[in-house]
Parts: structure tokens; C-alpha cells; sequence
């Protein structure tokens, strides 16, 4: 079956770390270039795998990664790629509008381009989305058609949500109920924040779903108004989460009391400017303990303006770093560190999942927490 090409306003490369596609992709890269390919759409990157200004004296990270991601770098910028090294386009690339195709292929920005602006995409390889910014056209088919979009369960949520870790959370209890089925969540005991959606549409992906939207009563612009998701709600399949399914995310990506912590890292998705003040805020008069790095990963753009404002300042004051372009999930390569991390204390799930998968023993918390934990050395937060 030969499916028709649809134009699209912008693509998004999932691909961008050498640790996550290799030499293959530079050589790949390289000859579309010098055949004289370039991007026909604005084009922007994922987190690479390492902040280009600080892999060495803050991360430690080895030289011959350094190598070859400035080469994979050159290579995409040869195409006409913006190098914005960022998990959300959405916010510091550029922001479809409703209704819009697009060709993403960073879950966190799929699920929330599709679930929370109403535009659309798939959630798109590497190798599909290099030629669409080339094309500028992209195969007609799964998300972009509208039948395809609509909710296949329906999910009530008892639980409460009372800090940014309960949405990710819910995410997370989401996916593993429901797998790669779209599901409409209604019951939300609480107004989310854009922040709040951000987490959930991150947590609802990769390494538990590969669904590429959820919808959500009332939010999702197709559940809501007149242009309706679903005929019939209650004909769908019925999910419910609650405190208890919240708790069990936490008790299996969490460890034990009292054990100590190498590595506390927050900003996964990649931290906006408020949750940089937030951890500037909670610093202030507290240092990180020896025996800790504290990092916290944003993108350039939002870091220069967190600098501008001295919240970085404050953050290295206390020990900490603020490291742009990459970030603690399967862009950077944690275990690759000079410092030979084994624990890592995160406010994000998707950190937990795939850092957890490198074999790194992994504690889920809140910023507070997390910022405790840097300051004492030692992971104690009370409960599941």
C-alpha cells in the first residue's frame, strides 16, 4: 500500500546524542549534506550527550564521547538543523499550532504536541524524521489521521495529586495499565499546571508506552467543546488510578532509607526557568555534601537566562551545576562519568526508568527531597 505525503511545518530529531546513534549517523549525515541536502522545514534537535561547555571540568565525561558528538554535531548543523538541544520544542523551538502537522520524534514532545496543542504527529524515528526535514512531507498515516486519535479506554483518576511527582507518577500507572492503548483520564481532583501536563504526557511513554498521545477531559482539544473524541464514553473499556497504584510507581523506581546517595539529578524533561528559581530558592543556605553532585539539566537558552537572573550562581554556590544541552535519561550517559555513579536520587519516573535499566539504583522523590538528600549524603524520605 502506497500511502500519500502530507506537508509538515517542523520536524524534531529524536537522534541526536552519538551515544544513541553512533558513527553510522554521522556518516549518514555527512553524505546528505555534501550531496547538497538541506532541511526544507525549521528543524530542531533533542539533548545531546553532553554539555559541550562543561562535559570535562563538572561531568567528567570522557574525550572520545566529546569527539564524536561534535562531529555528529557539525553534521546535523551541515543540513540546516537548529541545534536548540532541547526535550521540548514545544517551548524553546517552535510551537505548532492547532491542527498543524508536524514530525516529532521526542515522546515528551509527541505525547504533549498531540495531547495538549492539538497538533499532529507520530511519535517518529530517527531515520524517519531526517527525511522529512529534507521533504518536508511525511507519510499519511497514524496520528495525523483523525480517526486514529481517539481514545481506546477511559481512566478515572481517585488519586491525589499533590505535588509535580504524583502526575509523573500517574504516568506511569497509566501506561502500565492501559500499554499502548490512547486513554481519556478524567476525575482530575486538581487544576494542572502547564507543568503538571508536561509530566504527565512525559511519564506516559518510553520505557513503559509507546502511545503516542492520551487525551484529557476537558484539556485535550478534542475532548472538549464541540468537536468531541469520542461518541460514547462509556462504551470504552474503564480504567481507575488511585493513592495506592501512585504509591506502587513509587515503592518499584524508589530504593530503601538511609542508604546513600552519588548523584542527585533533576530536570527530566529538561527544567524550565521556575523550576530553576525553585531550586535556587530551596538552596539558599544549604551546600550539597562532598560526597554528592547535584545537576540540573535545562537547555542553553533557558540556562543563559537562568544566569542572567543569578540562579545559576546560586546553584554553583551551593555545590551544585546547572548543565544545559543534555539531560539525566537516555541522551546523557551517566555511567560514563569519572565519578562512577551508582546511586542517582530524581523528581522524574523517566529518569528512574531508563537510568535504572543502566544499573544504577534509583530514588524517586520530590525537589525537596532530592535537594536533602544532596545536602546529607543519604536518601530518607519517609513512606511508599
Amino acid at each position: 500500500m502506497i500511502l500519500p505525503l502530507i506537508a509538515i511545518e517542523s520536524v524534531h530529531v529524536a537522534g541526536s546524542g552519538y551515544n544513541t546513534v553512533g558513527d553510522a549517523a554521522i556518516a549518514f549525515l555527512t553524505k546528505l549534506a555534501d550531496d547538497g541536502a538541506r532541511a526544507r522545514v525549521p528543524t530542531t534537535l533533542n539533548p545531546i550527550a553532553l554539555d559541550l561547555s562543561r562535559w570535562q571540568n563538572v561531568m567528567q565525561m570522557p574525550a572520545d564521547l566529546h569527539e564524536k558528538q561534535v562531529q555528529l554535531n557539525r553534521a546535523f548543523e551541515k543540513l540546516g538543523v537548529l541545534p536548540i538541544y532541547s526535550c521540548a520544542p514545544y517551548w524553546t523551538g517552535c510551537v505548532p499550532k492547532i491542527g498543524s502537522n508536524v514530525a516529532w520524534g521526542e515522546h515528551n514532545a509527541v505525547a504533549f504536541a498531540n495531547s495538549i496543542i492539538g497538533a499532529r504527529t507520530n511519535f517518529e524515528s530517527h531515520m524517519a524524521t531526517i527525511p522529512a526535514a529534507i521533504s518536508g512531507r511525511i507519510p499519511y498515516y497514524g496520528m495525523y489521521v483523525p480517526e486514529n486519535r481517539k481514545p481506546r479506554v477511559s481512566i478515572e483518576v481517585t488519586a491525589r495529586l499533590r505535588s509535580p511527582v504524583d502526575w509523573r507518577c500517574l504516568g506511569v500507572a497509566a501506561a502500565k495499565k492501559v500499554g499502548a492503548m490512547i486513554p481519556l483520564f478524567h476525575g482530575l481532583c486538581a487544576v494542572p499546571t502547564v507543568n503538571n501536563l508536561r509530566d504527565l504526557c512525559a511519564s506516559f511513554g518510553p520505557p513503559w508506552t509507546s502511545a503516542p498521545m492520551l487525551h484529557i477531559q476537558g484539556i485535550t482539544p478534542e475532548a472538549c467543546g464541540n468537536e468531541n473524541a469520542v461518541d460514547d464514553v462509556s462504551r470504552l473499556d474503564q480504567f481507575t488510578i488511585s493513592d495506592a497504584d501512585l504509591d506502587d510507581v513509587r515503592r518499584e523506581l524508589s530504593g530503601n532509607r538511609n542508604e546513600p546517595i552519588d548523584l542527585v539529578a533533576l530536570g527530566c524533561p529538561q527544567y524550565s526557568l521556575n523550576e530553576i528559581k525553585n531550586v535556587a530558592d530551596r538552596l539558599r543556605n544549604k551546600h550539597v555534601n562532598d560526597g554528592v553532585q547535584l545537576w540540573v539539566w535545562t537547555d542553553a537558552s533557558t540556562r543563559a537566562v537562568a544566569e542572567r537572573l543569578g540562579l545559576v550562581e546560586v546553584i554553583v554556590n551551593a555545590g551544585g551545576a546547572v548543565i544545559a544541552d543534555t539531560c539525566g535519561c537516555a541522551a546523557c550517559p551517566v555511567g560514563r562519568s569519572g565519578f562512577g555513579f551508582r546511586t542517582v536520587a530524581t523528581d522524574s519516573t523517566k529518569s528512574c526508568g531508563f537510568l535504572g535499566r543502566t544499573g544504577l539504583r534509583t530514588y524517586l522523590g520530590t525537589v525537596e527531597e532530592c535537594i536533602d538528600a544532596a545536602a546529607t549524603g543519604i536518601w530518607s524520605r519517609r513512606g511508599p
